[in-house]
């Protein structure tokens, strides 16, 4: 019995900025959601369906923050679960665009969790 395998073509990375929207689904967040994973999120990558993330503040333990997880709400079947670290103003996520790409501004959780918190007035 023959065997097919498939070859995969290497992936470029993308050095173009994201582009799209990112907003609090409700009232923007507050910090009692964050800390209770009550914050819900939609990022809207340009030209994609947009997609819906719990949002947690991730803190050390002398409860500082260092970062935020980001739970994609995708039906029962999936669900991602990403880890966004924020050091010295940058914020870093460990999705495959993330780690894969140059962008300058991040992955799109990246610079659409930066954006809404930006707007929420909460960093």
């Amino acid at each position: 019995m023959a065997t097919l395998t498939k070859t995969r073509q290497p992936r470029k990375p993308s050095t173009q900025a994201v582009h799209g929207s990112a907003r609090w689904i409700g009232n923007p967040a507050t910090q009692g959601q964050l800390d209770n994973g009550d914050a819900v999120l939609q990022i809207t990558a340009a030209g994609k369906q947009p997609g819906f993330y719990f949002v947690t503040e991730n803190k050390d333990n002398d409860g500082r923050r260092i970062g935020f997880r980001l739970v994609k709400i995708d039906g029962l079947e999936h669900t991602a679960t990403y880890d966004v670290e924020t050091i010295h103003g940058e914020f870093r996520c460990d999705c495959p665009d993330a780690i894969y790409s140059e962008r300058p501004n991040g992955c799109k959780h990246a610079a659409g969790l930066k954006a809404a918190l930006t707007a929420a007035k909460l960093i």
